[in-house]
């Protein structure tokens, strides 16, 4: 499609910025109200046309990434307005940071698209009118019936005469960027009545070629036998080579004419299937959008009604038209991952333990406030390490060869050993047992601490045991659940602590209170979840599900209710993760990366 454009930009000072970027598919504008140097501008609006040019962005995640780190890159005030957007294989994706604003004109309709920081994306048709501008610009012109009323069908620069013509007031620092995409030549003025017909909506009558049966008259096969049944030849039948060779060219336009029809019949029906399936996704995942918020398994089955829609299409045309079925998929998942709030990060390397030991292999981690212990079996160490302060401690032992569990209590460290009990520290590299193997253990799998209260789940046996500190030592074992609240353990596979428990088995999460089972309902996106950990501490206001096998870790409410997801290929390799103001932190043998919430 061809780029029609329009741009307003008002009084500019020395202590603003306002810069802007429009390609053929690239459009931005950025407005920063103080502290930002038009030098550095100019590099920010180079930095984005080239980085944009260079990845060319598949998706909405990338687009929006490469915004994002050029963002962060330039240290941009917080005062500051964006909107952008990139046109790739007629998908547009969106972007607005800061108070960037923007609006969409769509044949009778006109409508504020994106605001604040947010993200969109979907097909371009023709005649849309994207305007890229600022929350300034509408408190110049007003809400959005009154800005209606200015954009009219007019032409981008028509817009940007008429607002140059107004006698705005406090213009400082406001720009809007106009763009259309039409097929017309860029001269040509838009009308209402030559919107386009709405999605689904594609005529299916056949084409009407011109023919020597009558001007305008329909084409039919058979008018090329009846053709040449009435062309005159001499009586001695010596053909006239004129025409002859006039037969054969008007033969050969007639032919290409069938051919040409034929093909533009096939790709018109083609066209209607893509649109009236486009009609339904699209119908789908507003309709996932709107359910998210309070059903998200509701949203997740709308989700997968868009996704076989888009399978049936792909079955029915993919061979004719896999770049088209292409797209779509794309922006399914592209609204999927919005819908859902799927979130794909990068991780960087936060604490490298060969520093410590040039053979270090972590498998477990146990954070108290802001020191973690990671229990390490192939050298029998312990390093605690200090994630404010990045200091480390080893403590040694043989006995850690065969433990499974590290625990870590106001500086003191702990340890489980299978058949043998658990241990303390009382120096570096010296241990006591301060509880015996208990003949009534099962399968203990994991343990923890509040207080100086020990809590281990045993799967063997369905229990959870507390050890509670007496004037020597520890207790005899006491079982956490009241009578008649304990659940069938098996298939457990870690416990949390906060001022209630929380044990995650399978794709669920439990939750007991004071040893009584105060259930919550956990919904993931994936219905195929298997939880390896869930964590949560008393500083940490949420849940956090890490499913080793996908990749991800779900953050939810202490009542279980879905809020978000993070995606790493770093989960995927991860022996253990655990949680400190804002981040996740993920123990890869001798690495710990961190990625930030």
């Amino acid at each position: 499609m061809q780029i029609n454009q329009g741009l307003y930009i008002g009084q500019d000072n020395e202590e603003s910025y306002i810069g802007y970027i429009a390609t053929d598919n690239i459009f931005l504008i950025i407005a920063v109200e103080d502290g930002f140097t038009k030098e550095n501008g100019e590099k920010l609006i180079d930095t984005l046309k080239i980085r944009l040019a260079e990845l060319s962005p598949v998706n909405l995640s990338s687009f929006e990434g490469v915004i994002g780190e050029t963002i962060l890159k330039f240290n941009i005030p917080l005062s500051f307005s964006l909107a952008a957007g990139y046109v790739s294989q007629d998908i547009l994706y969106l972007k607005t940071a800061g108070e960037g604003e923007i609006f969409l004109r769509r044949g009778k309709d006109f409508v504020r698209l994106l605001s604040g920081d947010n993200r969109a994306s979907g097909y371009v048709r023709e005649y849309d009118c994207i305007i890229f501008s600022t929350k300034k610009i509408r408190a110049l012109l007003g809400e959005v019936e009154e800005i209606k009323k200015l954009i009219g069908y007019k032409r981008p620069s028509d817009i940007a005469n008429d607002l140059y013509s107004q006698e705005l007031e406090e213009t400082n620092g406001s720009i809007a960027l106009f763009i259309e995409f039409t097929k017309k030549p860029a001269d040509r003025e838009i009308t209402a009545m030559e919107t386009p017909l709405p999605e689904g909506q594609i005529s299916m009558s056949a084409p009407v070629i011109s023919s020597p049966l009558g001007e305008g008259a329909p084409y039919r096969a058979n008018w090329i036998k009846n053709v040449f049944a009435k062309l005159p030849f001499s009586g001695r039948g010596s053909k006239n080579p004129l025409l002859l060779g006039g037969v054969v060219i008007v033969f050969i336009i007639l032919v290409w004419s069938v051919v040409f029809g034929h093909k533009r019949r096939v790709e018109a029906q083609l066209q209607a299937k893509i649109a009236h399936s486009r009609e339904i996704i699209d119908k789908k995942l507003g309709e996932a959008d709107q359910e998210a918020i309070l059903n998200v398994s509701k949203a997740e089955g709308l989700i997968a009604d868009a996704k076989n829609e888009a399978q049936k299409l792909q079955r029915e045309i993919g061979k004719q038209k896999p770049q088209e079925v292409k797209i779509i998929m794309q922006v399914i998942q592209d609204q999927e991952d919005k819908i859902m709030k799927k979130e794909e990060k990068n991780y960087s390397e936060f604490y490298d333990l060969a520093l410590e030991n040039k053979d270090a292999q972590g498998n477990k981690m146990f954070l108290d406030q802001d020191v973690v212990a990671i229990l390490d079996r192939k050298n029998t160490q312990v390093y605690v390490l200090s994630l404010a302060k990045k200091s480390i401690i080893s403590y040694k032992a043989g006995e850690l060869k065969e433990a499974t569990i590290v625990l870590l209590s106001k500086d003191k460290v702990y340890f489980y050993v299978p058949s043998k009990g658990v241990y303390e520290f009382t120096d570096i590299a010296k241990v006591t047992k301060i509880i015996d193997q208990d003949s009534d253990w099962g399968k203990i799998i994991d343990g923890a601490m509040y207080g100086s209260n020990f809590y281990f789940l045993d799967q063997g046996k369905d229990e959870i045991y507390k050890y509670v500190p007496v004037e020597k030592g520890y207790s005899s074992k006491t079982s956490y659940f009241q009578t008649g609240q304990a659940i069938n353990l098996a298939g457990a596979t870690s416990l949390a602590i906060d001022s209630a428990i929380y044990v995650s088995l399978g794709d669920q999460i439990y939750r007991f209170t004071r040893g009584v089972d105060d259930r919550i309902t956990t919904a993931f996106p994936d219905k195929d979840a298997v939880i390896t950990k869930v964590y949560t501490n008393a500083d940490f206001e949420k849940l956090a599900a890490w499913d080793k096998k996908k990749g991800t870790v779900y953050i939810l409410s202490k009542d279980g209710v879905y809020e978000r997801q993070i995606k790493s290929g770093i989960f995927t390799q991860a022996d253990d993760i655990t949680i400190f103001e804002g981040a996740i932190y993920i123990l890869v043998g001798q690495k710990i990366n961190k990625i930030d919430l």
